[in-house]
């Protein structure tokens, strides 16, 4: 590999935002925010800014509509620049895309996310200033920043379980205890260096099935028409429903789109990801492509991927290699983040308290993290309670998704952008207005629904027919499904503790 190119992979597409002139050690350009501020963004971070009477805004990343989807990044900024930052809020919400919008007026800078948070942002107080950045270690490399001297997190990050995670944090921590993640949900008062969560801030009320599959599937579709307007796009298709979900909604442009799996060491030509994908597509008319990723790493490529995170994860370094070998110029469609709409965490009547959510994640072993959502659950219980969200889907958003679901993006930064088509918070609130009854597990009525709304065909074939699908369906048609569950989740959560312990 040429040292040039070596080069241009050091903390590529990151970013720091800076207080005071900084040395940067990535190819960057630099743009002025305020009279204080300067962002130093990788050459291959996309930035769009937009200046309009009294307020600027700065785009780091890629933002979609669904209705509009001619609409560019500079388009959109210019839809959503208002100088109530409570009402430029809310008009982000019917967005997806990968990003980080900065928003500035009279001097003073707020930054958020996409919903899930899938590019980052991490921030701290330090020489007077505030900092921010999109990778935690870039930040501390910056500031000179030491691991923390934690116990309980120093374990964690030495654990199992810290790979059982995808090799991510807990909430908003980070192992530099002066580090903090911006989360899902929040905003950063950059001026006061100081996390506001601003939704949920109003009632989810309960609608028809009908009218939820009706909207859900207009911005489903949308969103996959506007981000296959601006780029070549590559889906991965499982025998899931998630992946069928987005398989439907690319009807209207199929045959821009690469279809395939990653045959992972788990996966072999019998698995249900591999047989159905292959057998629908095929009687869809269209090409699926078995996908494999463990192909002779370059040491120099392997050399900075550790570079970049020295806790990156080992397990996913052939298939990111080959994502930056054979696929660096196409768009990846991961089918994660819809799940916050399902029943994905129970606590079957027991009390919701931290050492619960510890557990729901496996990680109540470490007292640092049941501290966290100690604090996390006074800062939400309540305000969930008024809005009609249950916590536990709120927990899935904030906790799993913030964390395990976006960390291979992080990594795979490296080599290939990701964009989550689901990465929405009007979509999400649109799914949890339909009844819980629609949207558990194992009939997932909400979702088929959808799916067939699309395009009906690719329900030729069943969403995953194993074994606990079938226990799951069978026992609730004999009216037995929450105590055949209560069953199932503490036996498997049995398996998994002999496991970590082995």
């Amino acid at each position: 590999m040429e040292s040039d190119k070596t080069g241009r992979l050091r903390f590529r597409r990151q970013y720091v935002i800076s207080p005071k002139p900084l040395v940067c050690n990535f190819l960057h350009s630099t743009h002025i925010l305020t009279n204080t501020i300067t962002l130093y963004a990788h050459v291959d971070l996309k930035v769009t800014i937009v200046s309009v009477p009294a307020i600027k805004l700065a785009i780091l990343g890629d933002i979609f509509d669904y209705e509009n989807i001619r609409l560019n990044n500079q388009d959109i900024l210019h839809e959503i620049a208002v100088d109530d930052h409570l009402v430029f809020l809310d008009k982000i919400a019917r967005y997806t895309g990968r990003f980080v919008i900065i928003y500035i007026k009279d001097e003073k800078m707020l930054l958020v996310t996409d919903a899930a948070a899938s590019r980052k942002v991490y921030y701290c107080k330090k020489n007077g200033g505030v900092y921010c950045a999109s990778q935690p270690h870039l930040l501390a490399a910056t500031l000179n920043i030491p691991l923390t001297a934690n116990p309980s997190k120093l374990s964690f990050y030495k654990s199992l379980e810290f790979e059982r995670l995808n090799c991510s944090s807990i909430g908003n921590t980070t192992c530099y205890d002066e580090l903090y993640q911006l989360m899902p949900n929040h905003y950063l008062n950059h001026t006061e260096n100081k996390s506001v969560r601003f939704w949920p801030n109003q009632k989810i009320q309960q609608l028809p099935l009908d009218e939820v599959v009706n909207k859900s599937s207009e911005i489903i579709r949308g969103y996959i028409n506007s981000i296959g307007y601006r780029y070549d796009l590559m889906l991965p298709v499982t025998g899931g429903k998630d992946s069928r979900l987005l398989l439907a909604a690319t009807r209207e442009i199929k045959s821009k789109v690469y279809f395939y799996i990653n045959k992972q060491h788990e996966i072999n030509q019998n698995s249900y990801d591999i047989i159905i994908p292959q057998s629908l597509l095929t009687r869809l008319g269209l090409d699926f492509h078995i996908v494999d990723p463990y192909i002779t790493i370059d040491k120099d490529f392997e050399k900075i991927y550790f570079e970049n995170n020295p806790f990156a994860n080992k397990r996913f370094l052939p298939i990111i290699y080959n994502y930056y070998l054979n696929f660096s110029d196409k768009i990846n469609l991961p089918g994660i983040f819809v799940n916050i709409a399902e029943d994905v965490y129970e606590v079957f009547g027991r009390k919701i308290t931290p050492r619960v959510l510890a557990k729901l994640i496996c990680v109540e072993k470490f007292d640092y993290a049941v501290e966290y959502f100690s604090e996390w659950l006074k800062g939400c219980q309540e305000i969930s309670k008024q809005n009609n969200i249950n916590v536990l889907n709120l927990l899935y958003w904030e906790e799993r998704m913030a964390n395990w679901g976006t960390q291979i993006q992080l990594d795979k930064d490296i080599a290939q952008e990701d964009i989550i088509p689901y990465n929405s918070r009007l979509l999400m609130q649109t799914m949890l207005a339909s009844d819980l009854l629609y949207r558990e597990k194992p009939d997932f009525i909400v979702f088929r629904e959808i799916t067939k709304k699309l395009w009906p065909e690719t329900l030729q074939l069943p969403n995953n027919p194993d074994f606990k699908s079938k226990v799951l369906r069978f026992s609730k048609s004999i009216g037995m499904l929450r105590t055949i569950k209560l069953i199932y989740y503490r036996f498997f959560y049995f398996l998994k503790t002999i496991k970590f312990k082995s």
